[in-house]
């Protein structure tokens, strides 16, 4: 029995010992690639000194001018289409501006978004500039793309963006990028090519680059003019605030206060509803002049909180823990909600286990307040089916 005691000890020793060898191996790979790769895009010093740069890039089947991307380590971006909209990400939020075609010479106006979008925003940066040399990569072994053998790379951003990198295993430069992002519950599988490499301030780097075109066709961008550290001032990369809809957003503090208890989105007293809201929720109504109820109209949405919210929750793809759903479920959609009949089918076939009942209320937007009759006869008619 001592013997016996003994040989498992060994064993589960050396399991020990090979699994932290294994892993230490994999970091040293790592750290190894990424210094590989600084060496051959023009020496570590250079992509050290590396702190801002600005692309502007010709998508074919968009337009053929030029959109500016411009980028400041580790986690800042800008991108723009002079006279049709503006993107910023922060390193911590996005926001969309866009310009009114019908008044020239204005600034663009912040577009509400849905907080999932943020993960997008943080995307765009690994297209532009290898993630693995500001943020944390695990080495995940050889594999083959494009004929040319390729050492992969993975690394994580702030946001949760896992972007995948293959890094040539003869030249040592970028070969493919790749990132899986979900958003509505899809998830979209995204890929680009780094091709023709050429000298730019003593940087190699890609002259033209592949992306996901319209049709589901891979088309071909062109980098027409890259500038590496180019003076870029903190105002280009300052996101301002955006009121999050109510779909997105979160209330805060009591779910039915009094009018001299509810708080405003910077925690001050407020006795009167949030003056964004009147604007905002007519959209999310099958009849825009519905008469918005009280109760949606006392509630404060800070869209910092609501963007955190939805950032700490991931991808917010939950079909799977939806499949372990076996008790009798209603699932009603409003047959009017913005976000789409297609949003309702996905989480309605993740509950199949559970053999829903699913019903789509007649003139109906994001609300049910909307067709008060129709929920409540649905309620009512799904408990009695429970009894």
């Amino acid at each position: 029995m001592k013997k016996n005691f003994i040989a498992l000890g060994i064993a589960l020793g050396l399991a020990a010992v090979a699994t932290t060898s294994r892993s230490d191996v994999e970091q040293t790979e790592a750290v190894s690639i990424i210094a590989k790769c600084a060496e051959a895009m023009g020496g570590a010093a250079k992509i050290k000194d590396i702190r801002t740069l600005r692309a502007e890039v010709v998508y074919p089947d968009h337009d053929a001018s030029a959109i500016l991307h411009e980028i400041r380590r580790p986690n800042l971006i800008r991108t723009e289409r002079p006279g049709e909209y503006v993107a910023i990400f922060d390193g911590r939020r996005g926001v969309m501006l866009k310009y009114d075609p019908a008044k020239p010479g204005q600034a663009p106006v912040p577009q509400d978004l849905p907080a999932e979008a943020a993960r997008g925003f943080e995307t765009d940066l690994v297209w532009f500039f290898p993630s693995f040399f500001d943020f944390p990569a695990e080495y995940a072994g050889i594999v083959e793309s494009n004929g040319a053998k390729c050492h992969k790379l993975i690394t994580t951003l702030p946001l949760g963006t896992r972007a995948e990198y293959l890094v040539d295993a003869r030249t040592y430069l970028v070969n493919t990028i790749a990132v899986d992002e979900s958003f509505q519950g899809q998830t979209f599988h995204m890929k680009r090519e780094w091709l023709d490499f050429k000298p730019v301030q003593g940087i190699i780097y890609p002259s033209r680059m592949t992306y996901p075109g319209r049709g589901g066709k891979t088309a071909t961008a062109e980098l027409k003019k890259i500038e590496f550290n180019p003076v870029l001032s903190d105002d280009r990369f300052k996101a301002p605030s955006v009121p999050v809809s109510p779909g997105f957003g979160r209330p805060v503090g009591p779910a039915h206060p009094g009018p001299d208890q509810r708080q405003d989105h910077h925690g001050t007293a407020a006795s009167a509803p949030d003056e964004r809201l009147k604007y905002i929720l007519p959209a999310y109504f099958s009849d825009p002049k519905f008469p918005i109820p009280e109760e949606i109209l006392a509630g404060s949405f800070h869209p910092d909180i609501g963007l955190k919210t939805f950032a700490d929750c991931g991808n917010w793809d939950f079909r799977e823990e939806e499949k372990s759903v076996i008790c009798p479920v209603l699932f009603l959609w409003g047959e009017d909600d913005p976000f789409g009949l297609e949003m309702a089918d996905v989480s309605k076939r993740a509950l199949g286990n559970s053999d829903p009942t699913a019903v789509s209320l007649k003139k109906c937007g994001h609300y049910w307040q909307e067709n008060m009759d129709g929920f409540f006869r649905e309620v009512e008619g799904f408990l009695k089916k429970m009894r």
